[in-house]
């Protein structure tokens, strides 16, 4: 009996053993488990840690770059209002940073004629994902007119569920002023500010297109100044210079805004009138003429005065510019030859058509 007894406690003595031994390794497992979730959270965390400081790093260099963008950076509910602005569009505004949130940008930042245009701009703004408007006024706090370049995207809004404009204005304002410079220059006699002889041809051309489909009436006024190199031969090429600018002056004042007014070359000068049969155009010239021979010159304390021969040819349909300006050569030629300082018309052929 006893030793049975001996026996059943030592079986029960394994029993308690080996669940001990299984719980100590249960315990064993399970803190290697908890030990290596640990490290993998610790190191989760880090990673963690590092994408909100590379986050932050970003949008901090985000932000920055668009402090400092020289341009006027605005973020925009969708009913026009601004939620957003950076430092460049306060100064342009006047206002601080914070100031501007709430306002309607449309009336902030475009001059009043382009409001309309700026409302559009926005409405148009909601349907795309990115697009631009080209060139607007916008005037400054300081009362400046200056033209902005604009820009626009959508942006998520997570808060709302909504969008977000993103407008972006750039001032381009010596660019259009450098480009229309060019463009006078390229089109623009420099010395007398009359067009220039390929801007003459080309607008030229395209009104005697026009007179041909609409059955308008069109003249050419061919002007050449009279013994113009004794001018320059006795009084020296700036007293020449002065000649040209005066005549130019009075083609200006006595030729219509619609008129093509040009200096071809030298002391040669071309008006072509549309809307202007050839018989209306001998009234101009025949002013122009008188007015030429009435402007007064000096140089250097000698006084001088100078004439000039004119020479009138009418559109006839079916000419091209170069019939037209032909036969109002001729008929300068004509009036030349007949003793200058007159206005000769030339005939008018018969229609080619």
């Amino acid at each position: 009996m006893k030793d049975e007894n001996a026996r059943l406690l030592e079986r029960r003595a394994e029993r308690e053993r080996a669940a001990r031994k299984q719980a100590e390794k249960f315990i064993e497992d399970r803190s290697r488990e908890l030990y290596l979730k640990d490290q993998e959270l610790e190191r989760k965390n880090l990673e963690l840690t590092l994408a909100e400081s590379e986050l932050r790093r970003e949008r901090d260099l985000i932000a920055g770059v668009i402090d400092a963008a020289q341009a006027v950076v605005l973020v925009i509910h969708g009913d026009g209002r601004i939620f957003r602005a950076n430092p460049f569009a306060a100064m342009i505004a006047g206002l601080g940073v914070g100031e501007l949130t709430g306002l309607d940008a449309s009336a902030i930042f475009f001059a009043p004629e382009a409001r309309t245009a700026a409302q559009d701009l926005l409405r148009i703004a909601r349907t795309q994902a990115h697009g631009e408007a080209g060139i607007m006024p916008l005037v400054t706090a300081g009362g400046e007119q200056r033209e902005f370049a604009w820009y626009h995207s959508r942006l998520p809004d997570p808060a709302s569920q909504g969008a977000l404009l993103l407008l972006v204005g750039r001032d381009m304002t010596e660019r259009e002023r450098l480009f229309r410079e060019v463009q006078r220059l390229s089109t623009t006699d420099p010395l007398t500010g009359l067009s220039n002889r390929r801007h003459f041809d080309a607008a030229a051309k395209l009104e005697v297109i026009r007179a041909r489909r609409y059955g308008r009436p069109l003249s050419a006024v061919m002007v050449d100044l009279d013994h113009f190199k004794r001018v320059n031969d006795a009084f020296g090429h700036a007293a020449g210079d002065r000649v040209l600018v005066g005549v130019a002056g009075l083609c200006l004042r006595l030729a219509r805004t619609t008129d093509l007014k040009a200096r071809l070359g030298g002391e040669e000068f071309c008006l072509l009138l549309p809307e202007t049969p050839a018989e209306s155009a001998r009234v101009l010239a025949e002013r122009l003429r008188a007015d030429i021979e009435a402007l007064p010159f000096d140089a250097d304390g000698r006084a001088f005065r100078i004439t000039a021969s004119l020479g009138i040819g009418g559109y006839v349909p079916g000419d091209e510019l170069e019939t037209v300006i032909g036969r109002a050569d001729s008929a300068l030629y004509a009036a030349k030859e007949s003793g200058r300082n007159r206005v000769v018309l030339a005939a008018q052929p018969a229609s080619s058509t």
